[in-house]
């Protein structure tokens, strides 16, 4: 279904990636991915989309604590939200990440800077 890299240990890393997936290769939707492995065994862990297409998605983290509590993946999607700030933001930015992002001095705690319904 397109590409898929693994193993990107920055964010600048994984945006230059990103960008470079040709749109007449794409089978999908290009994403990016956070994830955790749990250290010396790779059938434990976790992993959230949290770009998908154009948008990223703060509603999934609250099914994923051990992501959301994770240091390192916080610092990681405060800077794809930085590098990236033309995509929408879809849910509520969860309590941890509100003061580390910056969402155009909004109201931080009920803030979502677009919406959908399925």
């Amino acid at each position: 279904m397109g590409e898929c890299y693994e193993h990107i240990e920055s964010v600048n890393e994984a945006v230059h990636l990103w960008k470079r997936i040709p749109p007449e290769r794409m089978n999908g939707i290009k994403g990016i991915a956070i994830c955790l492995e749990a250290p010396g065994d790779i059938m434990y862990g976790s992993e959230v989309d949290i770009l998908t297409g154009k948008h990223f998605d703060f509603e999934m983290l609250e099914y994923v604590p051990d992501i959301l509590e994770s240091r390192k993946a916080q610092e990681m999607i405060k800077g794809l939200v930085d590098k990236l700030p033309e995509m929408e933001i879809r849910g509520r930015v969860p309590e941890r990440l509100a003061d580390a992002i910056d969402i155009n001095n909004a109201e931080k705690d009920n803030y979502m800077r677009t919406s959908h319904h399925r």
